[in-house]
């Protein structure tokens, strides 16, 4: 299939699997998973931006995209996939998630100064 909006039809057929597979904001594939109510998607070049209810990054002084840009500069990470709000040993921090040569990793940011606070 190609192009967006594409569809496939199974008209007939015997199924041996059954089950409801959502995929997450790192691009794996989940049984059972879906995003929960109120969650909203912005893309950051080509960076998904995660969004979820009731996040407050009104007193961040860095933007998710400059977190990105350091996250991919601090040379923890060569490609970046998404990045949300998250809390680090109580503190505000943006975790970047991506790839270093093909191994997933995460990019936790200070959302005050920029700085890398960790990864994994």
């Amino acid at each position: 299939m190609r192009g967006q909006g594409a569809s496939l039809t199974v008209t007939s057929g015997k199924s041996d699997f059954d089950a409801t597979v959502g995929v997450d904001e790192n691009g794996a594939a989940r049984n059972g998973f879906s995003f929960s109510s109120g969650v909203k998607f912005d893309v950051i070049g080509s960076v998904l931006r995660v969004v979820p209810p009731g996040e407050n990054t009104q007193s961040a002084k860095v933007a998710a995209n400059a977190a990105v840009d350091e996250a991919l500069k601090s040379g923890y990470m060569d490609r970046a996939i998404s990045v949300t709000s998250a809390a680090r040993a109580g503190v505000s921090v943006w975790k970047v998630y991506g790839t270093k040569k093909l191994v997933p990793v995460s990019v936790y940011i200070y959302m005050t100064t920029g700085a890398v606070a960790g990864k994994e």
